[in-house]
């Protein structure tokens, strides 16, 4: 397997090339030696057509993210879900949506939250636990911070059915 740091454009793609040319390599026939440089340079050609723009893990990450903003996820959950390093997921974001992904997560909760504010009678508490936060105390403090309301206030301004 491909280390996860390696950002390689099609996962499978790259490690079927190395496997292939590993085994060349060690088969010692001279024939297969030349394959296996054959396939290096057709792996080396297809790393440096690559831009690093993949919006397919770009996407994958989104999704997982928003699939979970219950849980208590973690930027290493995230990337093994997008097989990717750590830092390579923090350059991804941080070039692609001008976040990281912990604020990108943030977000997400608090958006369900503000949905579930404005169409349910759900308590503030129960609301904190299913958009992945610990405590309604610091759910209200996030929710002031980032829509300059609290979430008592928002839901007394939304309409909701009872």
């Amino acid at each position: 397997n491909l280390p996860s740091v390696f950002p390689a454009p099609d996962l499978r793609k790259t490690e079927s090339f190395f496997a292939d040319i590993i085994a060349h390599f060690f088969s010692g026939d001279p024939f297969d030696n030349l394959t296996a440089s054959a396939e290096l340079i057709l792996l080396l050609r297809q790393l440096a057509n690559w831009t690093g723009e993949d919006p397919g893990i770009h996407t994958k990450a989104q999704r997982f993210i928003e699939s979970g903003i219950g849980n208590n996820l973690t930027a290493q959950d995230i990337a093994d879900a997008c097989n990717v390093s750590v830092s390579w997921l923090y350059k991804l974001f941080r070039d692609t949506l001008n976040t990281t992904p912990g604020e990108y997560l943030q977000r997400c909760r608090l958006s369900a939250a503000k949905e579930l504010l404005a169409s349910t009678a759900l308590p503030l508490s129960e609301i904190a636990l299913r958009c992945g936060f610990n405590s309604q105390s610091y759910f209200s403090d996030c929710f002031r911070r980032a829509f300059g309301i609290p979430p008592r206030e928002f839901r007394k301004n939304s309409v909701y059915p009872l």
